[in-house]
């Protein structure tokens, strides 16, 4: 009596999502490159406020806020159809609205999109660290530098495994095989692409793997 058979609702919603914490935890290259990462200062002890301080120095500004975010919105909607994205990213339509935003600013064309492009790509490096994976291969590419390596997935994981300590052979994310090997390598060429590092795969009578680090970064100081 409590239940009623119905069809299945799906209800779409369009908007940001804020997620908080002290350490970074985002390790999947795919929400990185859809994620503004904001990186606040640390309050001194001179300049800590109870709860209460702070909600009344907010409602006493929120007035202000409120108004200047509906005007610089109004002013970037006009500025919408003229906005030229400059540096292309994952989420095109929000570099749209950048754009916007520096024309209704009276920024240089550019200035912010670029900021965020850096933020995006500094993040990203930041997931590739948290992987064994992609650190060994930073660590290939850059001790000692070089523009390209190729060879079979068996030469690479040989390689791969020659600089990583033992324990880092048994974590999770580690391949156990030339097979593993290239289907993860598979899901971290996003976010290695954004570092400059390109991975391509030869077919022939052999199958090779090709990296070629076209950004001529070296990441010997990052590992």
């Amino acid at each position: 009596a409590m239940y009623t058979n119905n069809r299945i609702h799906t209800q779409t919603l369009h908007g940001a999502l804020v997620f908080n914490g002290i350490h970074g935890f985002v390790v999947q290259s795919d929400l990185a490159q859809r994620c503004l990462t904001v990186r606040t200062q640390q309050f001194q002890d001179d300049a800590r406020k109870t709860e209460a301080e702070l909600l009344e120095r907010f409602e006493n500004d929120l007035p202000d806020l409120y108004a200047g975010l509906l005007d610089l919105a109004s002013k970037a909607m006009s500025f919408l159809p003229q906005a030229k994205v400059i540096h292309p990213e994952r989420m095109l339509e929000f570099c749209r609205w950048i754009s916007a935003i520096e024309l209704a600013m009276a920024l240089k064309p550019g200035q912010v999109q670029a900021t965020y492009s850096h933020i995006l790509n500094d993040t990203q490096l930041d997931t590739l660290m948290e992987s064994s994976l992609a650190s060994a291969v930073l660590r290939l590419i850059s001790d000692p530098p070089k523009d390209i390596w190729k060879g079979t997935p068996q030469e690479l994981l040989t390689e791969l495994e020659e600089g990583m300590p033992s324990r880092s052979l048994y974590a999770r994310d580690w391949p156990q095989n030339p097979i593993q090997l290239s289907k993860r390598l598979e899901g971290l060429r996003a976010s290695l692409e954004s570092q400059g590092i390109l991975i391509k795969r030869e077919r022939s009578k052999v199958r090779k793997i090709i990296i070629s680090n076209v950004g001529g970064q070296s990441y010997t100081d990052t590992y």
